[in-house]
């Protein structure tokens, strides 16, 4: 989300947010980017969204409906909806769920790749020198979102990087 929108997030940062220009010919475009992205850009916008954006539209609260942490998948027939909630990185083993749900065999491919893009080499290096502090990490891995989606040693194995 950042990447797709970050000429926003660096004129919000640049100007938008600070009101003068923030750029100095010592930070290089990662260091840069890594700063706009931990002090400007909404990190609780995704363990919100399903609470602000899609509940909003259908009615349908998907934490009042157990998620499948095993499996990353999970169906939810609520009124005129048929939904189906899966994880993005357990795609692949959902793909007979996939092709069941939609009423069609499914083959996924790749596409739309970061590293594919623009900036695919500005992101790989900015993932490589990103340290996120504790504080995000500990507010992002226990909200419901997190709670809802990931196993407890999942949320564990994440947390042991950052701590």
């Amino acid at each position: 989300m950042f990447f797709q929108g970050l000429p926003y997030w660096i004129v919000a940062f640049d100007v938008g947010m600070y009101g003068s220009k923030q750029f100095t010919s010592r930070m290089t475009q990662p260091d840069l980017l890594r700063r706009i992205f931990l002090e400007i850009f909404p990190h609780d916008y995704v363990t919100g969204w399903y609470e602000q954006e899609f509940k909003r539209f259908t009615g349908i609260d998907v934490f009042d409906v157990e998620f499948d942490v095993t499996r990353g998948a999970t169906s939810i027939s609520c009124g005129q909806f048929d939904l189906l909630l899966l994880r993005s990185d357990r795609l692949n083993d959902n793909l007979p769920l996939i092709s069941e749900f939609v009423g069609s065999a499914i083959k996924l491919t790749r596409e739309n790749e970061a590293s594919d893009k623009w900036y695919g080499p500005v992101y790989e290096e900015f993932r490589e020198g990103l340290k996120l502090p504790e504080v995000l990490v500990e507010r992002l891995l226990t909200t419901q979102y997190t709670s809802h989606f990931f196993d407890p040693a999942e949320i564990a194995e994440v947390w042991a990087r950052y701590t």
